[in-house]
């Protein structure tokens, strides 16, 4: 046995590891918000409209949810599929970032070298989204006047019906 392989199989216990931890640190932080609320503020949660919105979902999202799970992780490997399930909007952001770093490095789609290319595609592109996120958070107040025109108006009506 090659002494990279050896360090890639370490390489990849790391990277489980990591997303493992992320995982059940992201699904925490997600319970921890509502029962915060309901701690603090003493917001009482609504457990039939819950189990109700949440079949509701999961009955669209499941098949979806392996389906993307199983298209998408030979393309991003181990390591960019755990951030681009973690940070979200992967067929529009991630994956193009992933496949045209990886086109544009020379190796092929199935190596080590390729799934790191991949990884670190993922980690920018959700770096340049949140900077876009937080640069609209910061300057929303400045173009809200224009968003809020009666010109505008019409488009934003059927944005989200």
């Amino acid at each position: 046995m090659r002494k990279d392989s050896i360090a890639m199989s370490d390489y990849d216990k790391k990277v489980h590891r990591f997303g493992r931890i992320s995982t059940i640190v992201l699904i925490l932080a997600l319970v921890a918000v509502p029962l915060a609320m309901n701690l603090i503020w003493g917001i009482a949660l609504d457990v039939g409209a819950t189990v109700k919105g949440f079949v509701g979902i999961f009955s669209m999202m499941f098949i979806i949810g392996i389906v993307e799970f199983f298209s998408y992780a030979p393309i991003l490997g181990a390591g960019g599929t755990y951030l681009a399930f973690t940070t979200g909007n992967i067929l529009n952001m991630k994956l193009p970032a992933a496949v045209s770093s990886v086109g544009m490095s020379g190796f092929k789609n199935e190596s080590k070298e390729a799934e790191i290319i991949s990884m670190i595609a993922v980690a920018v592109s959700s770096l340049v989204t949140m900077l876009i996120l937080f640069a609209g958070m910061l300057f929303i107040s400045a173009i809200l006047p224009v968003l809020e025109s009666p010109v505008i108006a019409p488009a934003f009506a059927n944005f989200m019906p």
